[in-house]
Order: C-alpha cells, then structure tokens, then sequence
C-alpha cells in the first residue's frame, strides 16, 4: 500500500474540563474534582486539553469562590506531556468589558508564563478585526493559535461568509481553524456543505470541528467532517457530553476508527476519566447529561430563534416569575425578528441576551423598540464591530436618531491599564490586577470574604466512595470484588 492511502491520524482535543462542565453543568466544577483526573487525562493520548474559558474564570469567582488563576497553576503542574489551550472570548478576554491592546497584551502574557501552550480565539460576530491583535500578540509569545469561527443560520451566514472569516484569521497569522457549531444548528447537509468549503479553500491548514448536539445530530455532524477530511475534533467525558455539550470522545474515537482514521487514544484511561466524573456528578449532585433525539419541527422552531439553553432557562424562569409563561412562543417568534432585524448576529453572548431582552420588552410592552436598553444602542453604533448582515434601517433610525456611528477600534490602542492601576491599584502580581479588572468592586468583596483554597484530594476516590456507600447498609458481611463485578453477601 502507498503512502498515500493511508489517512492521516485523527487529532482530539479534550473538553471535559471547559465545554463539558460549561454546558453541561453551568461551570460549576469545582477545581477539587478536576485535579486527581488530570493526570490521567494527560495519560489518555490528546492533542491539546482545554482548561477554561471567560465564563468559568468568572463563575469561579462568583459562584465558587475559587481562585480561577490558582485552578490554572494547578493543572498545568499536573498535565506534562500534553499539550493545553483555553478558549479567549474576543475583546471581552475573561471579563465583560471591551478591553485595549495593553489588557490583551497583558493577558496573553501571563497565559505565557502559566505555560498555556495554545488559544482559541472568537468572535461574537465573526469580526476577525476585533480579535486581530490577539492573534499576533500570542504568536509573538510563542504559543499556537486556533481562529474558532461560529457557525450561525441565516442569509448571511453562508459557506463562502465562513471561509472569508477563516481566510482572515490565517492571514493575520492564526495557525488554524476551529468550525464551531456551538447552538447545535449543523444538520448533516449544512456539515457537509460548509466543511467541504473549507476544507477546499484551506487545504493545507489545521482544520478542526466542534458541533454541540442540542439537537441530537452532533455525530452526524462529526462524520461529515471526517469524512471531508478535517484534521481534529473536540469531545469530553461521557458524563459532561451530549444534550446541550459535545459528544462523547469514546464515541468519536470509535467513529474515527471505522472510517478508516486513527488516533492516539487510549481506551482503558479513556473510561478511567468516564468513571472519575460519573463520580465527581455524584459527589457533587449534578445532572448527567442526556442524548437529544432529532424532531424536525423543533429544529425548525429553534433555528428561528437561536436561544441557547442557558439563555432559555433564564428566559422561563423569568416569565414564570411573571405569571407570563403562557408568553413565551410569542417571545421566541419575536426573537427571530429581532435579530433579523439586527443583522442576524450570532446567538452567543452577549447578543443571545440582547437580542432576547429586546424581544421581551416588545412582547410584553406591546409597543417595539419602546424600551431599548442601552447595551443594543451600543450594538446598533457599531460598538461591538461589524454585523453579519444589514442593520434594518427603519429599526436603526427608530433607535440611535441621528447618534453618530462608533469605531469599534477606537478603545483598542487607548491604555486602560495605567488608569485602572492608579485608581486601584497598587497590585502585588498581574493575576491579581486582571482578576479585579475583570470584575466588579462588588464581585471582587464578596469572592474575598468567602473565598476558598483549592484543597487536592478533596473528592474522595471512587474505590474510597464504593467504601464508604457499602459501610452505610446495615447486615452486609462480606464483600466480594472481582475485576468487572461486585458482589456483597447479607449478613444472616
């Protein structure tokens, strides 16, 4: 057989510390669970292993009052052989701001030192000149650098718009692309079509996908880059795979093998990490994820609206606090008119908010665009960058007047740093510096007052816990343990 024949190997990044936790589990994860399997993981045979993102640095902080700086040190210690990235949320970093050339600079530079080894930067709307500095700021630094481009449905959001914005970021110096489908939209045929695009047009870049499977058709999704010939993928643990997350790496693995791709991985160390955080949703009382199976006319109501689970529930939660549940169809048919409206962004943070918010205030106002807050003037200014499509003229002269437009790339140059030290600073180290930019005066008094240590071995072991269950049943004598069965004898 020439060389050739033979299929490159299929490469895996593994997300069960990041998306998993973060789909699945609202990140709420706590560092403890984390660091008894990172060894393991880095036994397991990835690529690169993703550690965080924004939303868990700030869940963390405000949730878990852990410090999320402290979580990094610890796991890099623990992961040596394979490769780490984490997942940068455009100008917003791991804040909610929109912060300037020496934050970003700043940031990167500490990932550097932590030992970050790759980032994976997006963009909430595709605009790859609001994240270009970042690209060359961690190239300089020396780490790799992965473009991650969201896939979205609409009339502008077509297979040509997805290579344009892959094409950006490789010029501006991005090793690769990531083809995200982090709402769950791809069907197999939009799969095929936009992956077989870049893969034409990008034939000699990393190429890699990501698809969630809130609408049960994850896998299919999978196999269709695979078969078109994409260099890697993106999975987790069982327990924090599937439903609103990633599908499961054992999964892929096995689908990656049957088309004739190999990989690295290895399996017994693969369902050790299953096993660790069946455990860990125990111990912790989460909920295991669940398969989604496929309908067509709920695919079609939510590729309408977009709205993705956590802003769902958020959503529901709200209008029953209302009394206004029985308003919700009506928000979600509002939703897809506002964001046609808008240009069709995205529906990630922060527009999968805005754009619902808005909705809301038209529903239950009855009036449209009545009450506007202030976040979507901003958005309407052109603050956030430049929209997919056309901003709907008569909505936007009903909303800014006659407001001038903002460029978006004013605050980038502007030092935001030498203010925000003078004014609160002095600080003892960077992390502490970024950690209190990132967060607010109110945020940072009360993590301080109730913040935790990140204490290992916490979580006691799965043989430790199987102990401990069995001692809590009143009449059991013996027990019996045998590789793959136990057996526990009643005491007469």
């Amino acid at each position: 057989m020439s060389n050739s024949s033979v299929k490159p190997r299929l490469k895996f990044t593994d997300e069960t510390f990041r998306d998993g936790p973060q789909s699945v589990w609202a990140n709420r994860m706590r560092t403890a669970s984390m660091l008894d399997a990172a060894p393991v993981l880095d036994d397991c045979g990835f690529d690169r292993i993703n550690l965080i993102s924004g939303s868990a640095f700030e869940t963390a902080v405000v949730y878990l009052y852990e410090d999320p700086w402290e979580r990094l040190h610890h796991l890099r210690k623990r992961i040596k052989k394979t490769d780490t990235i984490i997942l940068v949320r455009g100008r917003n970093l791991f804040g909610w701001k929109r912060y300037s050339d020496d934050v970003v600079e700043l940031f990167m530079r500490r990932l550097k030192q932590i030992g970050i080894d790759w980032v994976l930067i997006f963009d909430a709307l595709n605009d790859v000149s609001n994240v270009e500095f970042h690209v060359r700021c961690a190239k300089k630094l020396g780490m790799g650098v992965l473009g991650y481009v969201t896939y979205s449905i609409s009339p502008a959001h077509t297979p040509e718009h997805f290579v344009e914005k892959s094409k950006e970021f490789i010029a501006c110096g991005a090793d690769g692309i990531v083809f995200g489908d982090a709402s769950g939209l791809l069907t197999p045929e939009t799969a095929r079509e936009n992956l077989t695009a870049l893969r034409r047009a990008l034939p000699d870049t990393i190429l890699e996908f990501s698809g969630h499977d809130a609408t049960g058709l994850s896998k299919l999704c999978y196999q269709e880059g695979i078969d078109a010939g994409i260099d890697g993928v993106y999975s987790a643990a069982r327990p924090l795979a599937y439903g609103e997350s990633i599908p499961a790496t054992l999964d892929l693995k096995a689908m990656a093998e049957g088309s004739g791709r190999q990989t690295q991985l290895n399996d017994e160390n693969l369902r050790r990490i299953d096993d660790h955080f069946m455990w860990v949703a125990y111990q912790e009382g989460r909920p295991l994820s669940r398969k989604i199976t496929p309908n067509d006319e709920n695919f079609r109501t939510f590729a309408h609206h977009q709205v993705p689970g956590g802003m769902m529930s958020h959503l529901v939660s709200q209008l029953k606090n209302l009394n206004l549940i029985d308003r919700l169809d009506e928000v979600l048919e509002e939703t897809g008119r506002v964001r046609e409206e808008m240009g069709y962004p995205v529906m990630v943070t922060p527009f999968s908010q805005l754009v619902t918010v808005q909705a809301t205030f038209n529903v239950l106002e009855g009036k449209r665009y009545h009450t506007v807050p202030e976040e979507l003037r901003l958005y309407m200014r052109g603050h956030y960058g430049q929209s997919p499509g056309q901003i709907d003229q008569n909505i936007l002269d009903r909303v800014i007047g006659n407001e001038d437009r903002i460029d978006s790339s004013a605050v980038f140059g502007r030092e935001m740093l030498p203010e925000f030290v003078a004014e609160n600073g002095p600080y003892s180290s960077d992390e502490i510096l970024l950690l209190e930019l990132f967060n607010s005066k109110v945020v940072i008094q009360k993590y301080r007052a109730n913040q935790k240590p990140v204490s290992h071995g916490d979580v006691p072991s799965p043989l430790y816990g199987l102990v401990q269950e069995i001692a809590k049943r009143p009449g059991i004598s013996k027990v019996a343990v045998n590789k793959g069965s136990l057996r526990l004898e009643q005491r007469m």
